[in-house]
């Protein structure tokens, strides 16, 4: 998806890709950072990192459920990737 030399750093090849915006990038790397600290000065690092992502999404959508459950109807998830899994 990325060529070779836009692939580290992060840059505004990565942002047209986030969704065409910095701000799409900029909040999903605050929450990471917030969690797991900053991603290091490589892609290796950064990848690994990005994997832990989806699961805490995913876990709030379970929890909020678990918390409703006799009025919830129940969770769809349309889609779900890890990163890095094919």
């Amino acid at each position: 998806m990325l060529p070779e030399d836009k692939l580290w750093p992060i840059n505004s090849a990565w942002d047209y890709h986030a969704g065409g915006g910095r701000s799409a990038i900029c909040t999903s790397h605050r929450g990471a950072e917030a969690r797991y600290g900053k991603p290091g000065d490589n892609l290796e690092e950064y990848a690994r990192k990005a994997r832990c992502w989806p699961m805490k999404s995913q876990r709030a959508m379970f929890e909020g459920f678990r918390a409703q459950q006799y009025i919830s109807t129940g969770v769809i998830q349309w889609m779900a990737i890890t990163p890095g899994r094919r």
